[in-house]
């Protein structure tokens, strides 16, 4: 499910690294929307655990999955300050 977002967030990393890449707009603009679209995830899959489609282990493991996710947003915003 997360797995091309976590491709991307990669490349985003290392084009960083070797100041490559969008210009810094661009890269602010699309960590917006990626921390959006991972908070929409993360309230899709409270949503089915709360209806009880989800185990807590599915549930568990797809909230860890996020949560590395918005790490590596973060850690991209951090590295550009």
């Amino acid at each position: 499910m997360l797995e091309p977002f976590r491709m991307i967030a990669e490349q985003r990393a290392k084009a960083a690294a070797r100041h490559e890449g969008p210009d810094h707009e661009e890269s602010v603009l699309f960590d917006a929307l990626l921390l959006t679209l991972l908070q929409a995830q993360r309230e899709a899959v409270l949503a089915e655990r709360n209806r009880g489609t989800l185990d807590p282990t599915t549930v568990d493991t797809l909230i860890e999955q996020l949560d590395y996710q918005e790490a590596a947003v973060a850690s991209c915003i951090v590295n550009r300050l």
